[in-house]
């Protein structure tokens, strides 16, 4: 527990230090002015959820481009650490300005908040990687990038190794396992205490004593983050969908707010980039783009775009270089984008076959020969899985659709407001890109309940203009609240604690050994799970017979056999 405690405060401490001071160096976004406490210049445009963010943003982006070149262990934290410490030294008055006012009112009910919240959560990180993807690749990946970085043709030892999620590379800069001798895995310990948190802290019905649309999505931020388990495995669902349903909210209050500070809209685009990156049924959110780029390309203000497109292909270059590099191709599993013709390439008919089996997994087939089932086929025992509540929720989205796009139409040739518009068209569409590609709750049930959570909100903000409200809703959303925050609580009250200064490691699984050109490799006696140590892994024996060394290292890669 101890090592989990310390692991999540540095990476939460280095990615507020780093974000905090980009954001000031590069003077970007702040929504009102610079203004003075004392002798202290404090930017209130850059809150600490901003920092934070921003933070992980270039700490992710760092370690793919850190792995391009070797491992991503010691050398690569240390670097961190010392960045870390001079965005203190240059940030030392604003961080004694917040020192100074640690116990103000409003502030010590968010750390009392915070505190309650990450009781459960801890407790919950520092248990086994139970879920059963880290076991299949999860782990394998985390540690290639650990030991070498990036390897050419590694999906040929094992497909899933290509799936090449960006944050693979933040988990593995953060694993510690140069210092402890051992891989953590609690990265995503601090990503469920930071979105929950934030949704709760930041929520403005409190402030303001009147409900916005934006506090309906947080809503959705606690529903997902409370029914999303395990939070102890490296998996890449909880930050992806955590980054989506956060840049919503923050664009959703610069909506409210009817603010005009173009940057603030395209910093969230940059982060819809990295949500990309980490999961790719993210990619819908990059029609946010939309807005900015048409204010900025009607001021015809080209420098604001270069530097916004700059940006951006920093974002996102390192995952696709990634990409081809370990699969052959710019976008894994998507062989029709077939562009470069390297010897490491993996074969079309293995991207297909992974990602068949990606959709039908998806729609509880659980056989890969039955991807093509018609709708009419998989959808009822799809539909009947599901709890009764996103049962109502799911078929609630047909009249919020209906009724947001009416609405959208109305704010864009009434009220010349396009950005409604533009929130409800990306919610639609991510929504119909998670359905339709796979739609396993796993992989989306935020997207289930946000539709409707957002008219519904839209209503009751139109409402209580007519209605005083308040002290009604006040009540349902505390029963609310308790109720959604009851699965994280429970879990954490009903988990086994693990050692105090001890912290679990990966699993072990049986495994054979194999020497292949003088270098050994695993594969798993039963099943096709291996884990973190037994590595290099495959859960497939006929991988080890189909592949060659394309060099004296595994440095150099892997190739399938009669490649050039």
């Amino acid at each position: 527990m101890f090592e989990i405690i310390l692991n999540i405060l540095c990476l939460g401490v280095s990615a507020y230090l780093i974000g905090s001071g980009f954001l000031h160096i590069t003077k970007f976004p702040s929504a009102k002015p610079v203004f003075e406490r004392g002798r202290v210049k404090v930017n209130s445009g850059i809150t600490i959820d901003l920092a934070i963010i921003s933070g992980l943003c270039i700490l992710n982006v760092y370690a793919e481009f850190f792995s391009l070149f070797t491992n991503v262990g010691g050398l690569a934290f240390t670097i961190v650490i010392l960045v870390s410490f001079v965005a203190f030294l240059f940030l030392r008055k604003e961080i004694l300005f917040y020192f100074e006012n640690f116990f103000s009112k409003d502030m010590s009910v968010k750390i009392v908040v915070i505190i309650l919240v990450a009781i459960p959560v801890l407790i919950l990180a520092d248990q086994p990687a139970s879920h059963y993807d880290t076991d299949l690749y999860h782990a394998q990946s985390i540690r290639w990038i650990e030991e070498y970085g990036i390897v050419p043709g590694l999906g040929n030892l094992h497909h899933r190794l290509a799936y090449n999620s960006a944050f693979f590379s933040l988990q593995a800069l953060f694993s510690w396992r140069f210092i402890l001798g051992r891989s953590l895995h609690c990265v995503n310990g601090f990503v469920f205490l930071f979105f929950i948190s934030y949704a709760i802290c930041t929520a403005k019905v409190f402030k303001y004593k009147k409900f916005f649309v934006s506090d309906f999505l947080r809503i959705v931020m606690i529903a997902y983050f409370n029914y999303s388990f395990p939070i102890s495995s490296p998996e890449t669902d909880h930050f992806a969908l955590g980054l989506v349903i956060y840049i919503l909210i923050k664009w959703t209050e610069l909506w409210e707010e009817k603010n005009e500070e173009i940057e603030n809209y395209a910093i969230l685009c940059l982060f819809s980039l990295l949500a990309v990156s980490v999961k790719l049924s993210a990619g819908m959110m990059v029609l946010l783009v939309i807005y900015p780029a048409s204010k900025m390309l009607a001021k015809r203000n080209w420098k604001l775009i270069f530097k916004y497109i700059i940006i951006g292909i920093i974002i996102i270059a390192p995952f696709l270089i990634r990409n081809i590099i370990i699969s052959g191709y710019l976008i894994y599993p998507y062989p029709e984008i077939d562009i470069f013709n390297f010897d490491w390439k993996m074969t079309p008919d293995s991207l297909l076959h992974d990602r068949h089996e990606i959709s039908a997994w998806g729609r509880g087939l659980n056989d890969v020969n039955r991807y093509e089932a018609g709708f009419n086929e998989w959808f009822p025992d799809w539909y009947n899985n599901m709890s009764k509540t996103l049962q109502r929720m799911l078929l609630l989205n047909i009249p919020a659709t209906l009724a947001g796009m009416v609405v959208g139409i109305w704010n864009i040739t009434r009220k010349r407001d396009i950005n409604f518009g533009i929130i409800i068209c990306t919610i639609i569409a991510s929504t119909c890109l998670w359905f339709k590609g796979a739609p396993l709750l796993r992989y989306g049930m935020c997207y289930v309940i946000m539709l409707p959570l957002f008219i519904i909100g839209y209503i009751v903000v139109i409402l209580q203009e007519k209605w005083k409200i308040y002290t009604y809703s006040m009540m349902i959303l505390a029963v609310a609240g308790s109720y959604l925050m009851h699965p994280v609580i429970s879990a954490g009250v009903n988990s086994e604690y693990g050692s105090f200064s001890y912290s679990y490691d990966y699993n072990v699984h049986e495994c054979t050994k194999q020497v292949v050109e003088g270098f050994e490799f695993y594969y798993p006696v039963s099943g096709d799970q291996t884990g973190y140590h037994s590595f290099p892994a495959t859960p497939y024996k006929t991988s080890l017979e189909t592949l060659e060394l394309r060099g004296t290292s595994l440095k150099d890669g892997f190739r399938l056999k009669g490649g050039n």
